[in-house]
């Protein structure tokens, strides 16, 4: 047993010689003048990452060295740490600087800022202009941005073309699945706009099955009553026929890459819809399980607790829980488990006295009725291939 820890502490003492060995070498380069370096050691030092102490005021110091010899992201990062600590003049500074040597994410933010009038006086002209400097670059993000602006603009159709630009854009780190499905909503903004209640429904559902309405702020809860609005207006017998572009459009979009799919070679039997056999189940089982093991176990042990505290505890643990499943809702078990876990949350809300969950409620009882749909539709759609594959 002595033995045993005596390896231990060698072990740790070991790697703690390595870490410090690593910063040392990072901290020599970086004061040798590469600029590199100097923008690693800032990152650390304002993050207090990879063994570094946090030292924000030092941080600054590196960052600014870096920046001084023409590294764009270093002049980013300066702009982003003002602008969080509000100070607007100095970040809008440093982002037209930064701009000025290329980076794309300076003026991403730029234009936000004139757009939403946030430490300037909004500018919509100004943010166009910053956007579109963006988008020559090869951004991304700025599409969205500048879809966005059209809105404003009371241009739906020229904001349609800009979010369907960063969706069909491959997925990245600044086109991530997050982007995508906010700018799902932004397109039924446009739709709605538009007047057109089918494509603002369907781009509404895929915003809403990937969490997009999940928060509570008041511009979300004005976009997720116009999506009510719209729901409101359509027949559940078009609500059913749409179920097979939202789950397809959801699938296209945010789940061809999941490397589960990607390993067992496993591809739609029909638009929107998996069917996986009993090997491909008893995989995915174990697969999904594993990293969501503890919202599992929290679910499990809220269940057996009676206090109003508890019960609203696993109200937000099965929302969690369903929007996990959704996340391969193309996977019709996946849905049908969705479904589950939503009607229990919903249940359970029921007893809740709690008017902050009314929004919560409002929001599972739609996600329902769009899961409903979803795993009606594929579920007949399997049904009628069955027979064909055994003629």
């Amino acid at each position: 047993m002595k033995l045993l820890k005596f390896l231990t502490l060698c072990g740790a003492v070991v790697m703690l010689s390595a870490c410090v060995s690593k910063q040392q070498a990072l901290y020599q380069k970086a004061d040798d003048g590469d600029a590199n370096s100097q923008l690693a050691v800032g990152l650390n030092l304002y993050h207090g990452e990879n063994g570094f102490k946090q030292d924000k005021v030092k941080s600054l110091q590196y960052l600014e060295k870096s920046f001084k010899q023409g590294n764009k992201d270093a002049g980013f990062n300066i702009a982003h740490i003002y602008q969080s600590d509000d100070d607007y003049e100095k970040a809008v500074q440093y982002y037209q600087e930064a701009a000025q040597l290329g980076s794309i994410k300076s003026l991403d933010n730029l234009s936000v800022l004139y757009l939403v009038g946030s430490g300037v006086n909004k500018d919509l002209k100004q943010a166009q202009d910053y956007a579109q400097q963006a988008i020559k670059l090869g951004g991304i993000r700025a599409h969205r941005i500048l879809g966005d602006i059209y809105l404003e603009q009371n241009k739906p159709k020229s904001a349609l073309k800009q979010f369907n630009a960063m969706l069909d854009a491959p997925l990245t780190r600044s086109n991530s699945k997050t982007q995508k499905a906010y700018t799902s909503r932004a397109k039924m903004a446009a739709y709605l706009m538009l007047g057109d209640t089918e494509n603002a429904y369907k781009w509404g559902s895929i915003a809403l099955i990937t969490t997009t309405f999940d928060d509570t702020s008041e511009r979300t809860k004005q976009l997720f009553s116009r999506y009510q609005t719209a729901a409101s207006q359509l027949s559940q017998n078009t609500k059913q026929r749409l179920a097979k572009t939202i789950i397809d459009t959801h699938y296209q979009l945010f789940e061809t890459d999941h490397s589960f799919y990607k390993d067992h070679h496993i591809q739609p039997m029909a638009p929107g819809v998996i069917d996986p056999d009993r090997d491909q189940i008893l995989n995915f089982v174990g697969y999904f399980t594993y990293p969501n093991r503890n919202l599992f176990g929290t679910i499990n042990a809220l269940k057996k607790r009676s206090e109003p505290e508890a019960k609203e505890l696993l109200v937000i643990s099965q929302l969690k829980l369903s929007n996990q499943h959704m996340k391969y809702g193309t996977m019709y078990l996946q849905t049908g488990a969705a479904r589950t876990v939503t009607k229990e949350a919903i249940s359970v809300m029921d007893e809740i006295e709690n008017p902050s969950f009314d929004y919560f409620k409002s929001l599972a009882e739609r996600k329902l009725d769009v899961m409903n749909n979803i795993y009606d539709y594929q579920v007949a759609t399997i049904k009628a291939h069955k027979p064909a594959e055994g003629a």
